[in-house]
């Protein structure tokens, strides 16, 4: 018996924040709230069984709110960020090709931790490599699934107005 999900294929979305910054000592510290939020649905095919039969249902709701403290340091030449964040997301629900609604996911909270180095490439322009470690708040497929333990690398930015 096979069983093959994409869970995450579609859906566009938007992540509005408010966030504030001060000096602390010799770098910065700063907040950030943010709500996540879908503008699409996500459609999502499940392949399961011998021989595999694909089944097929758009996923909505989903929706994360996260707040997030960091701290910047300086240390010539480059400066050093970390950042906690506490994310929530909101239970999805899952509507069948034949309509039937389902709870894909009863929502949970988890905390992720970052480590960044800002890079400024233009006076408006920071680009955030880093790596982060933990919870994200993602989705997870099952009501008893209530953690999501992960690693991550990536390229942010920050555009200055």
């Amino acid at each position: 018996n096979t069983f093959k999900d994409n869970a995450d294929t579609g859906g566009t979305g938007l992540t509005p924040y408010v966030g504030y910054e001060m000096a602390m000592g010799p770098g910065t510290f700063g907040t950030k709230l943010s709500y996540s939020f879908l503008l699409t649905d996500r459609k999502i095919t499940t392949t399961s069984g011998t021989p595999a039969v694909d089944t097929n249902s758009t996923q909505t709701g989903g929706q994360r709110i996260g707040a997030t403290v960091f701290y910047e340091y300086p240390m010539a030449p480059w400066t050093l960020g970390a950042s906690l964040s506490w994310n929530t997301v909101n239970s999805t629900k899952n509507k069948s090709a034949a309509g039937t609604v389902t709870t894909a996911d009863s929502g949970h909270a988890g905390i992720y931790i970052n480590v960044y180095t800002p890079v400024t490439v233009a006076e408006n322009i920071t680009l955030l490599p880093n790596i982060g470690f933990g919870d994200i708040g993602a989705a997870v497929g099952t009501a008893e699934v209530k953690t999501v333990g992960g690693m991550n690398i990536g390229v942010g930015a920050r555009f200055a107005f």
